[in-house]
């Protein structure tokens, strides 16, 4: 019979027990974002939960025997009293400025404490270069050793929202900690008043050669200012700088009121030319307007008007009073024009005359510009030779003071600190704390090693639990193959000659199989489902083993059933099942050495026939693809209800899918926890573009702590019943399949 691909559309029902998957993409299979999947971190924290653990007992023996190497350590702690201003007995009234208390000194003071002048008092004080309580040795130290050493040894802390400074000093000896303590509080009380003293008396000294000097100043300054004073006759400069200031005004007003008209006068001019003789147009110019005798001539013209206008109600136009009236209006207007014209002629005249005026006017503008500028000049300099005198009278007057200040302050002011407290007798025990070593420690290694794990699962692109799979794959998982206990693995990883649905069939590895025999069935009916090919993306994935026992459990179903090696490279079901490397196979049949009948092998499974691969070929991509395996898949098909076939990984070699099409089944093997999920990808997309895609997914080797909610619940130590054996004992519960 004729063997057709499996496809979609054959409207084969879906697995029971699995939620549908999304449809992938044409051509390809559903990318879906990597995340965090907290079940995937758990369980690879059960499945390393050993590396924790190992890590926790080290790094906490190690915190142990440390801590018990540490000596005991003592600690002693004297406070200073920093006060909120500097005491003195007699009060200055320019002090108040030269002591401010704020953050920032306080800070100062605290770091002040370990500076090495105060330790080196200390050293030398207590004599501590040959105390060996202090140096732990009977051999003397070097005073500089010894101060970097106490220095090692001091922690300054400032109380917060206080001015109290806590020195606390720790040492093996708790009679030479207190003894520290006390004497750091006293020396650096001691060396900030002799720093105090030293730079005042340093200050004292300082401002009274500036005083020397402050007074020759003075004294040269008021003679410069009285010989210019004399010179300059500076009091009637004053005056006389008032007077031109009033002059350059008066200038400056009349220069303006000049340019003013001149530009009058231009514009007129330009004006006049475009008027000719309209005596309306030259009436308009202000320079004829405001001529005398046009004004008087232009008031008779206006006065003659008025006499025709009653003159033309009166008489008629040829009465003699009227015609006569005319006569002497047309006169004076034609006087009037005559006037207009030459006022215009005497504008050139006008214009020359404001120039000159100008000229004359700016240069005794700048004349008494100059004269100012000298009077004011000469004042400014009189001015700041008065104001040098004025300020260096005044500070020579103030460091006077000064002086005579300091000289009392040196006497009388004390440094504004004091002792609140000290460790009255021998320090008290801080150290070690063993038990919270022991603990941190503890914790560090517990949190390295979730950390260890927590890289793992961000480098480890592979696919461990049923869930993640279809989530990842969009491809349902039709078996979930639990590692078997008992079984023995090869070079490669893979079981060896273990076929655990015969050797233990009461595992939860062969429940497993049983349990992918139930999930392919529910794919469809009959022929729908009779060729079943196992493969998957790389070597090692457990492909052989999986299809061999699936097999013998289709076998043990009352099922005949044919396993068929077409894995020429790296045969392995002959291996499984006990046979020679050399027995006839698939390879005697497709070089026609022997019959379809002839390369069968029975085996103890009552319906189970093996085909092996056979012997070795040196071409077998090219014998897979002639027409001789298309009739052994179909004398096959029609002489066995199943047909399950083991073919070669599809990334490495293209065996399989020179003959995909004949199968109605492809099942993709995926040892979990080993292979990348890109090469997983592209397994499943070499199958998609050879027009048969798998089916679903078989997970091999589980981890038996992968956790419930991640594939199959298994509740029972000793496994399923088998089919083929009763109870025993107490009755035992069954597996369930997640839903």
């Amino acid at each position: 019979m004729s063997l057709s691909p499996a496809s979609p559309e054959a409207g084969n029902p879906p697995a029971v027990g699995f939620s549908q998957p999304l449809p992938p993409p044409p051509g390809g299979i559903a990318v879906r974002e990597s995340r965090f999947v907290f079940s995937r971190f758990l369980q690879l924290v059960l499945e390393r939960l050993w590396v924790i653990v190992l890590l926790m007992v080290g790094f906490g023996i190690t915190g142990a025997v440390l801590s018990n190497r540490i000596p005991d350590t003592y600690e002693a702690r004297s406070t200073i009293l920093v006060e909120a201003s500097a005491r003195q007995l007699v009060s200055f009234e320019n002090r108040g400025g030269d002591y401010a208390l704020n953050q920032t000194t306080l800070n100062t003071l605290v770091e002040s404490i370990r500076n090495l002048a105060v330790t080196d008092r200390v050293v030398r004080t207590n004599n501590l270069t040959h105390d060996i309580r202090f140096t732990g040795s009977a051999l003397p130290i070097t005073p500089s050793a010894a101060a970097q050493r106490l220095a090692a040894v001091v922690v300054a802390r400032l109380r917060p929202t206080t001015r109290l400074i806590d020195i606390s000093v720790r040492s093996t000896n708790a009679e030479i900690a207190s003894i520290l303590a006390r004497s750091l509080a006293q020396e650096f009380i001691a060396d900030r008043e002799e720093r105090a003293n030293t730079s005042t008396r340093t200050g004292a000294t300082a401002l009274g050669e500036e005083a020397k000097g402050l007074a020759e100043k003075v004294r040269i300054a008021e003679k410069k200012s009285q010989e210019f004073r004399e010179e300059n006759q500076i009091l009637s400069l004053r005056s006389r700088s008032d007077s031109i200031s009033q002059t350059l005004g008066r200038l400056n007003s009349d220069l303006e009121k000049a340019r003013n008209d001149l530009e009058l006068v231009d514009t007129d001019r330009k004006l006049l030319v475009q008027a000719g003789n309209d005596m309306e147009q030259l009436l308009l110019l202000k320079s004829i307007a405001t001529d005398s005798a046009v004004i008087q001539m232009r008031q008779q013209v206006i006065a003659q008007e008025l006499v025709i206008a009653g003159y033309t109600n009166r008489y008629k136009p040829a009465h003699p009073k009227r015609i006569l009236a005319e006569k002497l209006l047309t006169d004076q207007r034609a006087t009037l024009l005559e006037l207009a014209l030459q006022a215009g002629q005497n504008l050139a005249v006008r214009a020359t005359a404001i120039q000159t005026q100008i000229k004359r006017d700016a240069a005794e503008l700048a004349r008494t510009e100059l004269e100012l500028k000298r009077i004011t000049g000469l004042t400014g300099e009189y001015t700041a030779l008065e104001r040098e005198v004025e300020t260096d009278t005044a500070m020579l007057s103030g460091i006077l003071k000064r002086v005579k200040e300091l000289d009392v302050t040196t006497r009388i002011e004390s440094v504004p600190m004091s002792i609140a407290e000290t460790t009255l007798g021998p320090g008290y025990l801080v150290g070690p704390q063993r038990t919270s070593t022991i603990v941190k420690s503890v914790l560090l290694g517990l949190t390295l090693g979730v950390g260890f794990i927590y890289l793992l699962q961000k480098i480890d692109s592979s696919l461990r639990t049923v869930d993640e799979v279809e989530e990842r794959l969009s491809l349902p998982v039709l078996g979930a193959i639990p590692l078997h206990r008992k079984s023995k693995l090869d070079a490669a990883g893979n079981p060896a000659k273990n076929m655990v649905t015969l050797d233990d069939p009461t595992s939860m590895t062969a429940e497993g199989f049983r349990s992918l025999r139930t999930q392919v069935m529910q794919l469809g009916r009959g022929d729908d489902i009779k060729v079943q090919l196992f493969t998957s993306a790389v070597p090692g994935e457990g492909k052989s083993y999986c299809a061999a026992n699936h097999a013998a459990t289709l076998a043990k179903a009352g099922h005949r059933v044919v396993l068929i090696d077409l894995d020429l490279r790296r045969p392995t079901v002959g291996n499984l099942m006990g046979m020679d490397e050399d027995s006839t196979g698939v390879s005697s049949f497709l070089l026609g050495q022997k019959s379809f009948t002839e390369i069968q092998h029975l085996t103890d499974v009552k319906g189970l026939t093996v085909i092996p691969a056979g012997p070795r070929i040196p071409n077998p991509a090219e014998q897979l693809t002639r027409p001789y395996l298309t009739d052994l898949l179909n004398l096959a098909s029609s002489q066995f209800e199943y047909v399950v076939i083991d073919s070669a990984p599809v990334n490495s070699v293209s065996d399989t899918l020179s003959f995909l099409n004949q199968a109605q089944v492809v099942l993709m093997v995926i040892r979990a926890g080993n292979t990348a999920e890109p090469v997983i990808r592209r397994g499943l997309l070499e199958l998609r573009r050879a027009g048969n895609p798998a089916r679903g997914i078989v997970l091999n080797q589980l981890p038996h702590r992968s956790g419930r909610g991640n594939y199959y619940y298994y509740f029972s130590d000793d496994g399923y019943y088998s089919e083929d054996a009763e109870p025993k004992g107490k009755k035992r519960k069954s597996a369930k399949v997640e839903a």
